[in-house]
């Protein structure tokens, strides 16, 4: 039984996906079509339920509706895309990381699309949260803050 345990962990440590390699998938995403891709088909078959990677998925395959050219399929990918993002953030709502990852996407996308209700009450989670957060994610929070002018000047103070 222990060499049976010993394998499983093996196979998800070596081929497994990890936030920090998704996150990096992530930023890169913004750059270009292939770096989509490579997010996208990283996440396309997952079905665990690890919030966060739920919260990424969500946001590769809005990403790769930019990219889609038929309009049916496009509202699809991102109706899909919404729906993996929400429902990560209403699973694990005390979660700083879900919460940038939507920020971020309802940030980016073109206001006509009306993706965008969750902006407020989610910068003023992530600044209230920031100190609970794993340093990785406040890395991520004081990036995401010092790269895009979203967060006020009293909020900025709180993310130190």
């Amino acid at each position: 039984m222990k060499f049976l345990a010993s394998i499983l962990f093996s196979i998800t440590f070596f081929f497994g996906l990890t936030l920090s390699e998704l996150r990096t998938d992530f930023e890169n995403a913004a750059k270009s079509a292939k770096n989509v891709d490579i997010l996208y088909n990283k996440l396309d078959d997952y079905t665990g339920n690890n919030q966060t990677i739920v919260a990424y998925k969500g946001a590769s395959v809005i990403l790769k509706a930019r990219f889609v050219k038929d309009k049916a399929t496009k509202k699809k990918y991102f109706t899909d895309g919404a729906t993996l993002i929400n429902d990560a953030v209403k699973n694990d709502s005390k979660d700083v990381e879900n919460r940038l990852i939507r920020l971020i996407i309802q940030e980016n996308i073109p206001k006509f699309i009306k993706y965008n209700q969750n902006i407020q009450q989610d910068k003023q989670f992530i600044v209230d949260n920031y100190n609970s957060a794993p340093k990785e994610v406040q890395t991520l929070v004081k990036t995401y803050a010092k790269k895009y002018n979203t967060f006020t000047p009293q909020q900025l103070k709180k993310l130190k």
